[in-house]
C-alpha cells in the first residue's frame, strides 16, 4: 500500500500539470526536497544498508572492514563529514540526496522545458524514488547531469575527463555516460539520424533478448563472474531478488514505441535517441540480473526533458486529436507505472514513508 504522503504529492504534481502555477511548482519542488532529506532510515533499502559502514569508517585504514565497496571519493566524503559536521548518519543521507535533485533541476532548466511536466515524469517514472534507494548512484547521476553543458558545447575531452573522475570517486557505473560522446558527435555534429524502422527494430530485439536470453546469459557469464569483485558480481548475477518482472519491461518498451511514433525531428534529437538507447539498454541488461537495469537510468532519465518537449511540440499541438492521444497515452502509462511500482509493489522499499 502506497503511503498517503506520496499520493498527496502526486495529486499536487498532477494539478500543476493542468494548471501551471509558478508558486505551486516551487511548492512541489520544496515538498520533494523535504521528503528526500527528512526520511527515516527505513525508507529505501540502501538507506539502512549503509548505516553500519558509516559508523564503522573512521579513517581509510578501516576500509577493509566495510561490507560495501565504496569508491575513494565516497569514503573521503564520509570521513570528512564525520570529522567536521556530525557522527550522525541520517544527516549524511540528506547530504548525498541534494546533488541528485540539484542536478535534475539544473538539467530541466538548461533544456528549457516545462517544469510541471518534467516533475511529473521525474516522479511517476520513479527516478525520484531511486534516490531513496540507490543513493550513491543517483548522487553520481546528479553530478553527471550538472556536467552535461560541457558535452552540449562539444568539449568532449573535458567532458570525458570529468565523467571518469566522478565515476572513479563516487560510483563506477557513471562511466556509462561516456557513451553519450559518440551519440552527440554523430547526431548533433554530423546530423545523422536513424530511420524509425531501425529504432523500432532495436527496441523489439532488445525486449526479445531480455525475454528469451536470461537463462543462456546466466550460464554464459558464470565463468566471468568468478573474476569480478563482489559489487560487480551483484550487477551481473543478481537474480535472487525479484523486482518488477517482464510485464514492466514490456510496458516500458511499448510506450517507447508509442513515443517513437509521435516524435518529429527537432532540437531534442539527441535526447530522444539517448532515451531510446537507454530503454534498449534496460532490456538488454535485464538478461543478466534484476539489478543491472538500474544502470540504464543514466540514459533513460533523458525522458524527463524529452516528454515535456514533445508535449509542447507544435507538430503535435497543431493536430488536436494527435495531441490528445499522445497526452492521454503518456499520462495513463505514467500513472500506471507509478501505481504498479509503488502501490501494487514496493519497489526499493520506499513504503511506508516515515519522517525521522
Amino acid at each position: 500500500m502506497i503511503s498517503s504522503i506520496y499520493v498527496i504529492l502526486l495529486t499536487l504534481v498532477i494539478v500543476n500539470v493542468f494548471n501551471k502555477n509558478r508558486y505551486l511548482t516551487y511548492f512541489n519542488i520544496a515538498f520533494m526536497f523535504l521528503l528526500g532529506i527528512s526520511r527515516n532510515i527505513t525508507v529505501g533499502t540502501d538507506t539502512m544498508g549503509y548505516e553500519m559502514d558509516f559508523h564503522m569508517l573512521k579513517g581509510f585504514d578501516d576500509v577493509y572492514k566495510l561490507d560495501h565497496g565504496f569508491e575513494w571519493g565516497f569514503l573521503w566524503l564520509i570521513i570528512t563529514f564525520k570529522k567536521y559536521v556530525t557522527n550522525e548518519y541520517l544527516p549524511f543521507v540528506s547530504l548525498i540526496f541534494i546533488p541528485f535533485l540539484l542536478g535534475v533541476f539544473n538539467f530541466i532548466k538548461y533544456k528549457r522545458v516545462s517544469y510541471p511536466l518534467a516533475i511529473f515524469f521525474l516522479y511517476t517514472w520513479g527516478y525520484y524514488f531511486l534516490a531513496f534507494n540507490i543513493m550513491r548512484q543517483m548522487m553520481t547521476l546528479g553530478l553527471m547531469l550538472m556536467c552535461l553543458p560541457i558535452l552540449y558545447k562539444g568539449k568532449y575531452v573535458k567532458y570525458a575527463v570529468t565523467v571518469i573522475l566522478i565515476s572513479l570517486l563516487f560510483h563506477k557505473s557513471g562511466i556509462l555516460m561516456l557513451g553519450l560522446i559518440p551519440l552527440h558527435y554523430y547526431i548533433v555534429k554530423k546530423g545523422l539520424f536513424p530511420q524509425k524502422a531501425l529504432i523500432y527494430g532495436i527496441l523489439i530485439i532488445s525486449f526479445a533478448l531480455f525475454f528469451f536470453g536470461k537463462t543462456f546469459m546466466q550460464s554464459f557469464l558464470m565463468p566471468i563472474v568468478l573474476l569480478l569483485d563482489a559489487s560487480s558480481e551483484h550487477y551481473i548475477m543478481g537474480m535472487g531478488n525479484k523486482e518488477l518482472g517482464w510485464m514492466f519491461n514490456l510496458g516500458q518498451t511499448l510506450i517507447t514505441c508509442f513515443i517513437v511514433f509521435f516524435y518529429k525531428r527537432g532540437r531534442m534529437d539527441f535526447e530522444f535517441l539517448v532515451f531510446v538507447c537507454g530503454i534498449s539498454l534496460y532490456n538488454i541488461m535485464g538478461m543478466f540480473s534484476v539489478v543491472a537495469p538500474r544502470l540504464a537510468c543514466y540514459w533513460t532519465c533523458f525522458g524527463m526533458v524529452l516528454l515535456p518537449y514533445m508535449q509542447q511540440s507544435d507538430s503535435i499541438k497543431k493536430r488536436k486529436f494527435k495531441y490528445i492521444l499522445f497526452f492521454v497515452g503518456v499520462l495513463a502509462y505514467s500513472l500506471y507505472r507509478f501505481l504498479y511500482s509503488y502501490h501494487f509493489n514496493n519497489l526499493g522499499e520506499v513504503n511506508p514513508f516515515v519522517f525521522r
